[in-house]
């Protein structure tokens, strides 16, 4: 081999190596970044006709465990609705009180039980009287009070319903736009890891609202399902559509037409809790606004 070839070769290794070791360094800074897949470089021998001389960089690959990655993301749609649910019931708990305490709905009921026992004893005391007024009043209070946290609770749900489909029909736009340049980039040969990184972090943001399946297409494009298998992507994003009502008053209801329910391309969509969106925060605050609240 002469001089120079050994030099070519040479220098064909260094830049296999740094390109190695930049990956490495990658790999490590990104260890904890959300949708960030471990990536490995690539690499074959380079010939010059039937004699090697040194390596070439083939590729990078980007690695990820796609049903790992799947059942993460149902787990975290079931959290996530869990938590939109007991959220709910925090608040509830709070405006009711809990029977320990004084001040709680239980004990105000007690309470003006007991002073309407000692009034009919003595009817003739103004000072019993009085007490059983106040007491009513109390309870009274209490209850409107209970009464406005639950039709703040249904406004506030409607309110997130609206959030999350924004939030949903921007991802899935966006994931679609992603599978276009994967799909060019690979056709150009051009690592396409980073900008699959971007798209998991869409895909797993949506996971939270949706429980998604996510599926494998040709040129490294994917198409998203839910686990009922309504299609959310499939070469074009689906669109959600609701209209968030601004104020809430008891007599509203989805059954009524008083409150808006969710729409897919144009059409209705089941928000039942066995539906086909059931198991993320979307379907749990249409729970809270449409059954646990009233």
């Amino acid at each position: 081999m002469s001089i120079s070839g050994s030099l070519s070769s040479a220098l064909s290794g260094l830049t296999a190596a740094s390109r190695a070791a930049e990956i490495v360094s990658s790999n490590i800074a990104n260890a904890a970044t959300p949708g960030y897949g471990r990536r490995e470089v690539q690499t074959t021998a380079r010939l010059i006709g039937t004699t090697g001389q040194g390596v070439t960089v083939t590729g990078v690959l980007r690695h990820s465990d796609p049903i790992l990655i799947g059942e993460r993301r149902l787990a975290q749609a079931k959290s996530d609705g869990r938590e939109t649910g007991m959220a709910f019931l925090k608040k509830l708990e709070s405006a009711l009180g809990t029977q320990d305490s004084a001040t709680s709905l239980d004990s105000r009921i007690a309470d003006f039980d007991s002073a309407l026992i000692e009034a009919a004893s003595r009817p003739e005391s103004d000072a019993r009287l009085s007490t059983v007024l106040q007491k009513a009043t109390a309870l009274a209070d209490h209850i409107a009070n209970v009464g406005e946290t639950i039709q703040s609770a249904r406004e506030n749900a409607d309110h997130q319903i609206a959030t999350d489909v924004e939030t949903v029909n921007a991802a899935l736009a966006s994931v679609a736009e992603l599978n276009g340049q994967i799909r060019a980039g690979g056709s150009a040969n051009r690592d396409t890891s980073a900008l699959m990184d971007q798209r998991q972090q869409l895909i797993d943001k949506i996971s939270g609202i949706l429980p998604v399946r996510e599926q494998a297409r040709e040129n490294g494009q994917i198409a998203l399902y839910t686990p009922g298998g309504l299609a959310l992507l499939e070469g074009v994003p689906a669109v959600l559509g609701f209209e968030e009502t601004s104020t809430i008053v008891p007599e509203m209801t989805l059954a009524s037409g008083g409150l808006s329910g969710l729409t897919l391309n144009g059409r209705p969509l089941s928000t039942a809790a066995d539906g086909p969106i059931s198991g993320g925060s979307l379907a749990a605050s249409f729970a809270v606004r449409d059954d646990a609240a009233p």
